[in-house]
């Protein structure tokens, strides 16, 4: 019993490691991802309304804003509140005289990231300026063509080093389940040698490689997790936006059905190996 579970821990904490660093890839550069992406609805388009425009047209237009299909979230600034906020900066430069304030009302729209592009944004730009409502809208082009162009540079990179990563992972856990089942094949050639069908040669084995790499990919994640709590305890930083969101917990679970699947190929794999084969040539 001692001699037999050896191989099965070791195989699991193998497969365990190996998928760590995996989720610990893949972690960095979703939780890079998930950042960029929240600090891209930060920038917002600022849309100025015609001086006509009254505030219940204004309210209005930005109902009907918010339901278009980029849009994140949108916000009415009167003019009014345009100027009690210059104001509260000490830039009231309005003179007693005027009955007016000199700033036009707005509409501050958020979009969403996937809408956060150059094309998107100058083909919402036009659309937008179709209204008669509308006079200007002002938005930052050189911030958005940065994030456009870095986007398109780092994307295809990480997606290229998280491939040869997985195939790496791969080729680890299938040897590593094959050193474990090597030394079982003697008992393999023994139930093939009393008529077991392959079928039933595999069947334990298949079970024991997926029950190893899901173990094995719950225990990447545990791992993960331990890593992040001791960089927030140990550093003082807050990685609580990436940790819990719906995308790691998507990672998370991908990390257990990845090992059970790897466990299960690398099981099928390895008993293949050696079904059918002679003394000699599994000696």
């Amino acid at each position: 019993m001692g001699e037999s579970r050896v191989p099965f821990f070791t195989t699991l904490i193998n497969i365990g490691l190996i998928l760590f660093f995996v989720g610990l890839f893949a972690f960095a550069v979703l939780g890079g991802s998930i950042v960029a992406r929240t600090a891209m609805e930060q920038i917002e388009l600022k849309v100025v309304l015609a001086d006509f425009v009254s505030p219940e047209e204004g309210q209005k237009l930005e109902r009907a804003l918010a339901e278009k299909r980029y849009t994140r979230s949108a916000r009415y600034i009167s003019k009014a509140e345009a100027q009690a906020s210059f104001s509260a900066a000490g830039e009231d430069f309005l003179t007693e005289s005027e009955s007016t304030a000199p700033l036009p009302a707005t509409i501050h729209l958020s979009l969403k990231h996937e809408y956060i592009d150059n094309d998107s944004v100058e083909a919402i730009n036009k659309e937008l300026l179709q209204n008669p409502q509308i006079t200007e809208i002002y938005y930052p082009v050189k911030l958005i063509k940065q994030v456009d162009e870095n986007a398109g540079r780092l994307m295809p990179a990480a997606f290229g080093v998280g491939a040869l990563l997985l195939a790496v992972a791969f080729f680890l856990i299938l040897n590593t389940v094959r050193l474990a089942i090597h030394a079982r094949r003697f008992a393999i050639r023994t139930m093939w040698l009393v008529g077991a069908t392959p079928a039933y040669v595999r069947k334990p084995f298949l079970w024991l490689g997926t029950l190893q790499g899901l173990i094995g990919g719950a225990l990447a994640s545990a791992l993960l997790l331990i890593l992040i709590a001791g960089l927030e305890r140990f550093t003082g930083l807050d990685f609580s936006l990436v940790t819990f969101h719906p995308y790691s917990l998507v990672l998370y679970a991908s990390l257990t059905v990845l090992g059970a699947a790897l466990g299960l190929f690398s099981s099928y794999a390895a008993v293949n190996k050696y079904l059918g084969k002679t003394l000699d040539q599994i000696a």
